[in-house]
């Protein structure tokens, strides 16, 4: 396997804030770029990828429209195949202050690219 660069996981990133962007909130997501057994700390309270996917339909209405975009703060490798972010999004809807997401997210590189195998976000 080859080794996780900080610029696959911008690309990682940009992807999904371009689908975000065109209203594609689940290939906007964290989670649309993490293997099925992820779990996540979403302010203080742990979640999957279910719970994060029903909790963006359940506000579709709401997210209408907003723009996403991540920012990468810090880049740590921790291994070959292995690198850590600490990153800041920002979501902003029209009318509405904007709503700052601050984490740090493990991603690993897999055949397919690279995969979030940890994150914790929060608010």
């Amino acid at each position: 396997m080859s080794e996780v660069t900080r610029d696959d996981i911008e690309t990682a990133l940009r992807t999904m804030d371009d689908a975000w962007n065109r209203g594609d909130f689940h290939g906007g997501t964290f989670a649309s770029h993490a293997d099925d057994y992820l779990s996540m700390i979403d302010g203080g309270k742990l979640i999957d990828k279910t719970e994060e996917q029903a909790s963006l339909a359940s506000h579709a209405s709401q997210l209408a429209g907003s723009t996403f975009k991540t920012d990468i703060i810090d880049f740590f490798p921790l291994g070959k195949e292995i690198a850590a972010i600490m990153v800041r999004g920002t979501v902003q809807a029209q009318g509405r202050p904007p709503i700052t997401l601050s984490g740090l997210l493990v991603w690993q590189m897999k055949p397919e690219g690279p995969r979030l195998v940890r994150s914790a976000t929060y608010a």
